[in-house]
């Protein structure tokens, strides 16, 4: 990292609870004549200037940066660090699919993606969704009798719904339901709103009257964070029939925040809570064989969770192993799984091999 305002003597050995520790060298200046790997770390990676960057491409660097958060946040261009290391912007941009709940009639439980004409955005945000029919003057929708709503199997990173209460601000969860047997319980939100007032929590999703004499009503755009580290099959809706769904908007790739991930390191799997995932898209084993960078190691899933530019000069972790919240489920708490991780990556770089083997 750069910026700290002090620098550490490489060759001074701390004592810590009986053992030596070689620290990290915290620098204000890219050392020039050094073959040693940089490491990007601690959200400062933004605020490194064009020439540093362009130096740091040159060099050996092991990234534990935040990636998917955009350097220039407004003009929302590539993060470079996720550039250097092979990923292109198509590579891990966050796509949406619209789950077609109703298949024609109300009440189905079994589900496919299938776009409609009838699309509505959610103000200030990427998400669309597709308005449900109506039928007797009314919006088709799910009343919530804690039914599971089967989804196409895949890796996700969010399920975004398009939610009403008919009666009174709710707080309700959601179960999030993996291929693997494990399952994650997510609120929906703080609160879903009563539809005859404006959202106070969450985002408005759509405003209107379901027929000329009716009041407007006021359906809520609330987004539950899914694992793209675990392959997701059906998601259980609240046993609360106060509460109505109207659509749901899968998101695949991109960023997903505080989720649980599991790896496979040597034959142990290794599980906790990330503060943030990125989620690349999949590859086929022919792209694989032409891209511009190699997987190192994957989640449960099989979806890539450390990789390494084919030059063998870039590691890009795609989740979070550097985590300081002092909370056990964290999986950066796996300090010795990691350590064994970093000591391989570190040999490849000394052996030269462009890249580990």
């Amino acid at each position: 990292g750069t910026g700290a305002p002090e620098t550490l003597d490489m060759k001074q050995l701390i004592t810590v609870f009986n053992n030596k520790w070689v620290p990290f060298r915290f620098v204000l200046d890219l050392p020039e004549n050094s073959d040693l790997p940089i490491v990007l770390a601690g959200g400062q990676c933004e605020q490194l200037s064009i020439p540093d960057r362009a130096k740091l491409s040159y060099r050996k660097t092991i990234c534990f940066e935040r990636a998917g958060v955009t350097t220039e946040r407004y003009k929302k261009t590539d993060p470079w660090y996720l550039t250097i290391a092979g990923l292109k912007k198509k590579d891990y941009q966050k796509k949406y699919f619209h789950l077609n709940l109703f298949n024609g009639e109300s009440g189905s439980e079994k589900h496919s993606m299938l776009p409609s004409e009838k699309i509505i955005s959610s103000p200030n945000d990427d998400v669309t969704f597709v308005l449900p029919p109506k039928k007797n003057s009314k919006l088709v929708n799910l009343t919530c009798i804690g039914q599971a709503i089967e989804v196409p199997v895949n890796a996700y990173t969010s399920v975004d719904f398009l939610i009403a209460s008919d009666k009174g601000n709710l707080a309700e969860k959601v179960v999030l339901n993996y291929v693997d047997g494990s399952s994650e319980s997510r609120y929906l939100g703080l609160t879903v709103n009563d539809r005859l007032y404006k959202p106070f929590f969450g985002k408005p999703g759509w405003s209107g009257k379901e027929n000329k004499d009716g009041p407007i009503i006021y359906l809520s755009h609330i987004s539950v964070p899914c694992s793209p580290a675990k392959t997701l099959k059906s998601i259980a809706l609240p046993n609360e029939n106060k509460l109505h769904v109207y659509a749901i908007t899968m998101g695949e790739g991109g960023l997903a925040r505080d989720v649980e991930v599991s790896l496979q390191l040597d034959g142990k799997e290794v599980k906790g809570k990330s503060a943030w995932v990125l989620a690349i898209r999949n590859f086929s084993t022919e792209e694989l064989a032409k891209a511009p960078f190699r997987i190192l190691y994957r989640f449960t899933n099989g979806r890539p969770a450390i990789i390494q530019s084919v030059d063998g000069m870039h590691v890009t972790f795609l989740y979070d192993a550097l985590a300081w919240s002092y909370e056990e489920t964290e999986i950066s708490t796996q300090v010795e799984e990691h350590a064994k991780i970093l000591k391989k990556i570190l040999s490849g770089f000394k052996q030269n091999t462009g890249g580990m083997k």
